[in-house]
């Protein structure tokens, strides 16, 4: 006579689930182990440890639409990032004290290497913070400047991530509508997978 053991006692994840789960949609360089742990993380955030396949259903498109945001939120740390070079040698060439640099010409090609520089010695980075200040530039003009140049396509995240943050709105609507409890947990679950992606943007900035 078989025993009945935990595996038997508990409620499986459902077959078309779990292939789901093993066939995740996320995009190239994305974690399929971070977004099961994140199912998993809505998953066990119900008081009901009893679900049903429709349960299971609403937990895997929570997990979608939070994965989602969370994307958005590490492309717009990532975009802001990946402009700090050229912002550098944007405030470098603008600081020339023979006057902002015409491209092609020499000046404006050696700030690119002075760029490289400042994120590969501390000193030169000192030197260049020290440069950007006496030229009446704030401590965070390289900040400001990579925000400013990847504006136009921070935009076009901004509105992708509005988007994404309606539809999650609308699931958590019509999840209060059937159970404020669960919604309630949900959105707290969407909080604070949301606030670890927004902490490599500050800590970035210091």
């Amino acid at each position: 006579m078989a025993e009945n053991g935990p595996e038997e006692q508990r409620d499986p994840i459902p077959l078309f689930i779990r292939r789901q789960l093993d066939n995740p949609p996320i995009l190239p360089g994305e974690s399929a182990r971070e977004f099961k742990s994140l199912f998993h993380q809505i998953e066990y955030s119900a008081e009901d440890r009893k679900k049903t396949a429709a349960d299971y259903v609403m937990n895997f498109q929570a997990t979608v639409l939070i994965w989602h945001l969370q994307r958005f939120e590490r492309m717009i740390v990532a975009m802001i990032r990946h402009m700090q070079l050229p912002a550098v040698a944007a405030l470098i060439r603008r600081t020339n004290k023979s006057g902002e640099c015409e491209p092609g010409s020499m000046s404006y090609c050696e700030a690119h290497g002075i760029a490289l520089d400042y994120f590969s010695s501390e000193d030169i980075k000192k030197q260049v913070l020290q440069r950007f200040a006496k030229a009446g530039y704030a401590p965070d003009a390289v900040e400001v400047e990579a925000f400013e140049q990847a504006f136009p396509q921070l935009t076009i995240l901004y509105r992708q991530q509005a988007t994404a943050q309606r539809q999650l709105l609308v699931f958590l609507k019509e999840t209060d509508r059937r159970n404020s409890r669960r919604a309630k947990d949900l959105r707290k679950v969407a909080n604070n997978v949301l606030s670890r992606a927004r902490e490599p943007v500050n800590s970035g900035a210091k």
